[in-house]
């Protein structure tokens, strides 16, 4: 984790699904802020490293948090909601 957290734990993978679950603990962003989520650095990373590995888009959630009094950080990533320009009214009618 190059340094960002001190210990991280895949909780869960799924490459046919496209889901993984990661837990970390003493993250750099859960200090900087409290109240709330804010480990948003760490979930975009997160994101972007099992979309490249799954080779699909994904999206990261980060559903508990250290700063908000939770006891690890937890990030859920699977498949995007929606992809803009994939699908959409707008792009069908473009021929």
């Amino acid at each position: 984790m190059l340094g960002w957290v001190r210990q991280a734990e895949l909780v869960e993978f799924d490459p046919d699904a496209g889901v993984a679950v990661v837990r970390t603990w003493g993250s750099f962003e859960s200090v900087i802020e409290r109240g709330r989520p804010s480990c948003h650095f760490m979930r975009g990373e997160l994101a972007g490293f099992f979309s490249a590995m799954f080779g699909r888009g994904l999206y990261g959630t980060e559903v508990k948090c250290e700063a908000k009094g939770d006891q690890y950080c937890e990030f859920v990533i699977a498949p995007k909601p929606f992809e803009i320009g994939k699908g959409s009214s707008r792009e069908e009618g473009r021929g």
